[in-house]
Parts: C-alpha cells; structure tokens; sequence
C-alpha cells in the first residue's frame, strides 16, 4: 500500500526523471506536489479499473435502510454496492442526471435485485439505491483522504499524475507529453 507521503515522494522522483541533470529548487518551491496530489487521486480514481482501487472505505450506514445513503467525505467513485436482497453488487454508480434516474419511478423500467441501479445525487454527497427492502450489507467508496492508503500500482499512477500536473503548472510541455506516456502506459498495466 502507498501513503500520501510515499506519492509525494515518488512524486517529486518522477519529475527528477525527467530532469535528472537540472535543478528544479526554485519552480518546485512555487508549485508544491503536495498542492496537486488531491487533484490526481481524484483523476486516476475516476479513470482505473475498479478492481485497482483496493477495497475502498466502508460506508455502511448505522441504519441500513435508509435511502437515500450519505457518502464518505472525500468520495471518488463506486468501489461496491449491495443490499441484502441484491444477486451481486453494483460497481457502476449512475448520476442523478442519465435519463435512467426518472426511470426509476415506474416499477416496470427500474432497477431490479437481478439487476440493481444506484445513482448519485446532490453533488456526490448521497447514494440512491432502488428496487429493494433488504439492508446494505456491502457500501465501499474510493476517496481522497489524508488517512487512506491506495494500493501500489495505483500510488505510482497517483504520483505520475501529480507530476503531470505540477509540470504542466510549470508550463513545460515537454515534461508534461513524457509523463502522460508514463500514465497511460500504468494505467494500461492495471
């Protein structure tokens, strides 16, 4: 597992790659990796797999029927979903705003515990779920967070893209072209 700390780290080793033979002490000070690391655990957690993202933070509510159910602070994406009368979780979130959403009203169009629909709703702040009675047993989230360790492969992505972002806030788009190779070329491997 990568901490926030190991992702700066490499962070500031990806940019070091770039430029092995080149100081770099006066742009790094004006633009801290520590500043865009957020940014890019929000970007590579929205474009990996889902089987990358590691097991998520739990967010079962303490009462497991109610609907709509809040998310984490910090929340990303999807890792799982499941209610006690679901055939298998849903690791695919909806927004409130696909046509499905309006779908759900009319019990022959929604979801059902074959084949189960969760939106998001309010600004990524709550989970809708539909066409069950039974209780959450599963609710896993992928978030940005002091506190949360990312698996490695997905720590080294993270670092990448905060590299990414630092160069281009340096305007070096040279620097910027080699590193988005290094991330596609991570992100295919996961």
């Amino acid at each position: 597992m990568a901490t926030r700390s190991q992702i700066i780290e490499k962070a500031y080793k990806c940019i070091d790659e770039f430029y092995p033979d080149t100081p770099l002490s006066s742009d790094i000070e004006e633009f801290r990796v520590e500043d865009f690391v957020d940014d890019a655990i929000r970007f590579i957690g929205r474009v990996a797999p889902v089987r990358a993202l590691g097991p998520g933070v739990s967010f079962v509510p303490e009462e497991t029927k109610s609907n709509p159910v809040a998310l984490p602070p910090g929340f990303v994406r999807l890792v799982a979903f499941k209610m006690s009368d679901w055939a298998l979780p849903v690791t695919d979130a909806l927004y409130s705003d696909n046509p499905r959403y309006r779908q759900q009203a009319d019990p022959i169009l929604q979801g059902t515990s074959h084949r189960p629909v969760v939106f998001i709703t309010d600004g990524d702040t709550n989970l809708e779920y539909y066409s069950s009675v039974g209780d959450v047993v599963k609710a896993q989230a992928f978030v940005v967070s002091s506190t949360v360790d990312y698996p490695e492969q997905l720590g080294e992505a993270i670092a990448w893209k905060a590299a990414e972002l630092v160069l281009s806030a340096m305007n070096d788009a040279q620097g910027v072209q080699f590193v988005q190779n290094q991330i596609q070329q991570l992100l295919q491997a996961l």
